[in-house]
């Protein structure tokens, strides 16, 4: 077992801005995945949200890409083994620009990325069997001091007012991430009770798979 990692000193950060995606023209099977685009060349490094077609495991996930090739224009899709993923058509990268970073977070609960199951019980079989389908999507509850003017609960709002998505990252204290794209609540009302601190609430529901990143 390594060190043990606390909730201290984590930096919690909001997609921004997005530069102008990348068309994918091709991605590999293997690992980790490696993607040819047309565009602007990326930067190591950059976080990218992903809309793909055929290879769908990558879809509506960020990934951090690593290793430009600036004259095949290809990258790394870092961490990914695509090897038994289905066979890419087409697609997108979009980068992220620019994060705004959470500064009032007090408490993070976390539910669901558990398997649903269908039932493949016979009249044979005397106990039940089930067998795992889909997973259900992960979902954040974030309780935050409330501040009007805090930046990242601007953007929040926003998104959860345009119903849009948003990449978010945690950075833990040793430089590990967890990724993830999600769609936004946050009403940005004020709740509590007598003589405690005035919080808000906020939800985010990820879509696709998370992803981890080990430190660095």
């Amino acid at each position: 077992m390594g060190q043990a990692i606390f909730w201290s000193d984590v930096q919690i950060d909001v997609s921004k801005t997005l530069g102008t995606a990348l068309v994918l023209t091709a991605v590999t099977k293997a690992n980790p995945a490696v993607a040819t685009y047309t565009g602007t060349d990326p930067v190591n490094g950059t976080m990218v949200i992903m809309a793909v077609q055929g290879m769908t495991q990558l879809t509506d996930r960020v990934f951090r890409i690593a290793n430009v090739d600036t004259v095949l224009n290809t990258f790394e899709i870092e961490g990914e083994d695509s090897t038994t993923y289905r066979t890419f058509i087409s697609g997108t990268a979009t980068p992220v620009t620019e994060f705004v970073g959470m500064t009032t977070v007090q408490d993070i609960d976390a539910s669901g990325g558990d398997p649903e199951y269908a039932d493949t019980t016979t009249v044979h079989q005397s106990i039940r069997s089930r067998a795992p389908t889909v997973f259900s999507a992960s979902s954040y509850k974030f309780g935050c001091i409330y501040d009007p003017a805090d930046l990242a609960m601007v953007r929040l709002v926003a998104l959860s007012n345009t119903k849009s998505r948003g990449a978010i990252v945690f950075t833990f204290a040793d430089n590990s991430k967890f990724v993830f794209y999600a769609y936004v609540g946050a009403s940005g009302v004020p709740v509590g009770s007598a003589q405690e601190v005035v919080k808000t609430q906020v939800s985010l529901e990820a879509q696709g798979r998370p992803k981890i990143y080990a430190a660095v």
